[in-house]
């Protein structure tokens, strides 16, 4: 009986030795590959961070050194937009770069000339 045994462990040995190589290298394989997605995952993290420090230096401007004059009396408006992929964390800090300059100006080429006449036409009568 000893002698039907050892065929049958000779047969089924290297099949179940094949079927554990593979499980490793499988193993093994999706071990790397998931090291390698955690890298990519982590460089398009840095990358969009990278983009929105270029975003954030673009919107404040680069003179900060001196005072803006004093605007003339008008309602100033804001030409940022904001949207919903800004984000804002506690790192971010608020100073008083924006200046708002007088780039508005009032020109004396509109001219008041002395053509213009007003004529008396308008009659007022009285209907009492």
């Amino acid at each position: 009986m000893e002698n039907q045994k050892r065929p049958l462990i000779a047969i089924l040995g290297p099949i179940l030795g094949v079927f554990l190589f593979g499980y490793a290298f499988w193993a093994g394989a999706n071990y790397l590959q998931s090291g390698q997605l955690a890298l990519k995952q982590a460089a398009i993290q840095a990358k969009e961070a990278a983009a929105a420090e270029a975003q954030a230096a673009e919107a404040t401007p680069a003179e900060a050194a001196a005072p803006a004059p004093a605007a003339p009396a008008e309602a100033a408006t804001d030409a940022t937009v904001i949207t919903a992929t800004d984000t804002v964390t506690a790192t971010d800090t608020v100073t008083a770069t924006d200046t708002v300059t007088a780039t508005d100006t009032v020109t004396a080429t509109d001219t008041v000339t002395a053509t213009d006449t007003v004529t008396a036409t308008d009659t007022v009568t009285a209907t009492d």
